[in-house]
């Protein structure tokens, strides 16, 4: 499901001069191909110097963009890390967008997001600024149920990771949760049963038993969208590689859980 052609140009352009960061490094908008068609938007926080340096890729919530992380990103910078922030299908602009939909439309959107992970790990480490041995991992919600397949799939190039609220089976997510309720009457009961069969297979719960590296689990405690049990699944089945930690926050965090990333990414990503 997940396979692409890493011999493939990445085609990499920037789209916009590249902005001084505050403290030291650079910023730059960036595209590159996507194996399964159009360009993936990103953006680059690099450190100043020459490297070789640690680095991380980003993926954002669902309700977000890669903007998400840029603050984080800066931060990271200055303490000499490059990151990759690359925006989901369906979050770039026309005309490299891909629609979320149910159905197997639905399920394309996820496959193609999987792909460009991978591939984004292939632009890290193809960067000579970039130790290949150094490479993580940050997924918020839409990154965190997706993030344990490129984890497992991607072990021995990633060395830690962060997930953040990440659903343990978003087929279940789909078909139950309240949250959803509107957009399963919009689709209609048998469309909606249909992609919830579809989608399994991309469920995080297979292939958490599979990630390898050392994973820092963040949860909300007034989360909207993920309840305790959905959290001590995801924890249950990863296992000892895990760390979870809880906030006194929404899905969205605060402060002290972007503190724990920053102080937990740069212990694991030292040489």
């Amino acid at each position: 499901m997940f396979a692409y052609d890493p011999s493939l140009s990445l085609d990499l352009r920037s789209e916009a001069p590249a902005r001084d960061l505050a403290g030291g490094g650079r910023f730059e908008d960036v595209t590159f191909a996507s194996p399964r068609g159009g360009r993936v938007t990103a953006s680059l926080a690099i450190p100043s110097g020459d490297g070789p340096f640690p680095a991380l890729l980003f993926i954002h919530a669902g309700q977000l963009d890669r903007s998400e992380f840029v603050d984080e990103a800066a931060d990271l910078a200055r303490h000499g890390v490059v990151s990759l922030m690359i925006d989901a299908p369906f979050a770039r602009p026309d005309p490299w967008q891909v629609a979320v939909g149910a159905g197997e439309r639905g399920v394309d959107v996820d496959l193609h997001a999987v792909v460009d992970m991978r591939r984004s790990v292939d632009l890290l480490e193809a960067r000579p600024d970039v130790d290949p041995g150094r490479i993580g991992y940050v997924g918020h919600s839409y990154g965190a149920s997706l993030g344990p397949i490129l984890l497992a799939i991607e072990d021995s190039r990633l060395q830690t990771a962060v997930l953040m609220a990440g659903h343990p089976a978003n087929s279940e997510f789909y078909r139950d949760s309240p949250v959803m309720a509107a957009d399963r009457d919009e689709a209609g009961p048998s469309t909606w049963q249909a992609y919830s069969r579809a989608i399994e297979p991309l469920d995080a719960v297979r292939y958490l038993p599979k990630v390898a590296c050392p994973t820092l689990l963040q949860w909300a405690r007034h989360d909207e969208f993920i309840g305790p049990d959905e959290a001590a699944r995801f924890t249950a089945t990863l296992g000892d590689r895990g760390d979870a930690r809880w906030y006194d926050s929404d899905h969205f965090f605060d402060e002290a859980a972007r503190r724990d990333r920053e102080t937990w990414l740069l212990d694991h990503l030292a040489r």
